[in-house]
C-alpha cells in the first residue's frame, strides 16, 4: 500500500489548488490555508480517467484542483498512439474491401498500385515522434491560447494557472481513445466503422474534449459558463480553421 501511494502521489502533483479561492496548498494539506474549505485529494491515473470519461463534472475538477502533469502527459502519449493506431486500422479495413471485392477497384487505384504509390500511414519511428511532436505542440499552443484569452478577457478576475491549465487539456484528449475503441469493436461488429467515421466527421471528439476542457476551466478559474465557454473556444475556432494542429 505505501509504495502505491508513493507512486499515486508522484504522478500527481506537489500541490492542491483550492476549488473556491484557487490559493496553492502543500499536498498534506486537508484543508485550503486561505479559506478554509476542504481540499481535493489526488488520485490515481485510473481513478483519474474513470472520472473524466463518466463523470466529467467530478473528474475535471479533480483534474483542475491537483495538475496531475505527468498524468497529463501519459495521456497525450496515449492519445498519440491512438491516433497512429487509428489510422492503420482504417487503411486495413479500406485495402481489405477491395480485397473481397476486387470489381470495385478503379482505373485511378488500378494505376497507383501499379507505380506503388499506396498510401501509407506513420509506423516507423521517426514517422511516429513527428506524430507525436506536433500533438506536442498543439498541447502548448492550445494551453497558451486559452491562458492568453483569459487574460485579455478578464484580465482583472483571471486566476487560472499555466500548469494546471496544461493538465486540463492534456486529459481532455483522452477522447482520442474512442475512435480507436469503435475501430477494433468494428472488426466483430462492422457496422460500429460507420459509427466512428459519423464521430469523426461530425467533429464529435473535438466537441466532447472541448466540453472537457470548458468544465476545467470553469473550475480552475472561477468563471462562469459563458465565460469559460468564450474563452475556450476563440482559441479551438483558431485552431480548427486557421492552424492544422490537435487541440
Amino acid at each position: 500500500m505505501k509504495v502505491y501511494d508513493n507512486l499515486r502521489l508522484a504522478m500527481s502533483s506537489d500541490t492542491i489548488y483550492c476549488s473556491n479561492c484557487s490559493q496553492p496548498n502543500p499536498i498534506e494539506n486537508e484543508t485550503c490555508e486561505n479559506c478554509g474549505i476542504a481540499l481535493i485529494r489526488p488520485a490515481s491515473f485510473f481513478q483519474n480517467l474513470l472520472d473524466v470519461l463518466a463523470r466529467p463534472l467530478r473528474g475535471m475538477r479533480r483534474i483542475a484542483a491537483t495538475a496531475p502533469l505527468v498524468q497529463a502527459l501519459l495521456v497525450v502519449i496515449l492519445a498519440t498512439a491512438a491516433q497512429l493506431m487509428t489510422q492503420n486500422i482504417s487503411l486495413l479495413r479500406g485495402w481489405q474491401y477491395y480485397y473481397d471485392n476486387p470489381a470495385q477497384i478503379d482505373e485511378e487505384l488500378a494505376k497507383a498500385l501499379r507505380e506503388n504509390r499506396l498510401p501509407t500511414s506513420a509506423t516507423g519511428p521517426f514517422e511516429m515522434l513527428i506524430v507525436f511532436l506536433i500533438f506536442l505542440i498543439g498541447w502548448v499552443l492550445f494551453t497558451g491560447g486559452i491562458h492568453y484569452a483569459a487574460r485579455i478577457f478578464y484580465k482583472q478576475e483571471a486566476r487560472i494557472k499555466f500548469n494546471v491549465l496544461f493538465s486540463i487539456i492534456g486529459m481532455s484528449r483522452i477522447t482520442y481513445l474512442l475512435p480507436l475503441l469503435l475501430l477494433v469493436l468494428s472488426f466483430i461488429v462492422p457496422d460500429i466503422a460507420i459509427a466512428a467515421n459519423i464521430l469523426v466527421q461530425l467533429r464529435i471528439i473535438t466537441i466532447w474534449q472541448l466540453v472537457l476542457v470548458i468544465i476545467g476551466v470553469k473550475a480552475a478559474s472561477g468563471f462562469n459558463w459563458n465565460r469559460s465557454t468564450l474563452i475556450v473556444m476563440i482559441p479551438a475556432l483558431i485552431f480548427m480553421f486557421l492552424i492544422p494542429l490537435p487541440l
